[in-house]
């Protein structure tokens, strides 16, 4: 189904809200300040659907908007002609008349944009550089793999334990991390199982194994490279909680740029744009900017 998503790059001066109503990652408000304007993608999202803001006094018609191949579907240009109100960008089929919404119509994925001031970025965007002794198990099917202090290559095929083993076998870290797909298991619109692609899957059958990685991480960091696990609030807490250690993870799709070649060694691609929820080792969560401004330096990582 058709529904709004943050972009990655280009013109993302906006604060994006994601309520994950619609699917992993989709948005259901966006702020952007008076005389701003920002990129909001609305991704699968055939031709025929029509978009219009249900409120020209604050966001005329016609919105401004250009192909999105990555996702079949359009990116919008929000540019607000007034310093304060609200509007919805709602997506349909129209009447045969041109301007009323189809029965049906507008669908439900509609994206409310509110006019106001943004609260100051506190902490910026960037590659996050590890510190200290830091440990990648990459994936062999990984888009991304990492280069660190000790890196191990985990074939798809392995067993959960034999990924465990792998990450334990090398002694004490102060960042262990994840890199590999992730996804997110539904039933009835709620969230039942997160899966990291890490061998054949560690998945909430596996939780106990987490206490082993405590041996090796007590105290440090475990990064969670994989997509969209960050939207698991039942099973992250217990992650962290098993080993000891902060557990960070991507709400979002851990999106590349065009032409990107790979992330310097001793860095990781855990970008704010990704929307990294923390947990910390006693469970609770923690917002990113908290985390980096209270934590970065006791835990030997930075953002660059």
């Amino acid at each position: 189904m058709a529904h709004f998503i943050a972009p990655t790059s280009g013109n993302i001066n906006a604060d994006y809200h994601v309520d994950n109503r619609i699917a992993v990652g989709s948005i259901g408000r966006m702020i952007i300040p008076p005389k701003g304007e920002a990129d909001i993608i609305l991704g699968w999202c055939p031709e025929s659907l029509k978009v219009r803001s249900n409120n020209p006094n604050v966001v005329a018609n016609p919105i401004p908007e250009r192909p999105y191949p990555q996702a079949g579907g359009r990116i919008l240009t929000i540019k607000p002609i007034a310093d304060t109100g609200g509007a919805y960008i709602d997506f349909g089929v129209l009447n045969d008349d041109g301007w009323s919404w189809a029965p049906g119509s507008p669908w439900p994925g509609n994206l409310l944009v509110n006019v106001e001031p943004r609260k100051a970025a506190s902490v910026a965007d960037g590659l996050v550089q590890l510190g200290g002794n830091s440990r990648a198990l990459n994936s062999t099917d990984t888009p991304v793999p990492y280069d660190l202090t000790s890196e191990t290559r985990v074939q798809t095929s392995v067993s959960p334990e034999t990924v465990i083993g792998q990450a334990t076998a090398k002694g004490r870290v102060n960042h262990l991390v994840f890199s590999c797909h992730g996804h997110i298991k539904y039933d009835d619109n709620k969230i039942t199982d997160s899966i990291i692609n890490l061998g054949t899957g560690l998945n909430r059958d596996h939780i106990n194994l987490f206490e082993k990685l405590g041996t090796v991480v007590s105290g440090g960091v475990i990064w969670c490279c994989g997509c969209a696990i960050g939207n698991d609030n039942e099973l992250n807490p217990l992650r962290s909680k098993k080993a000891n250690a902060f557990f960070v993870a991507p709400v979002m799709y851990m999106q590349t740029k065009a032409g990107f070649k790979g992330v310097p060694p001793g860095k990781i691609d855990m970008f704010k744009r990704f929307l990294p929820k923390v947990w910390s080792p006693g469970g609770a969560r923690l917002d990113w900017d908290h985390f980096v401004q209270d934590h970065a330096k006791a835990l030997k990582f930075s953002i660059t």
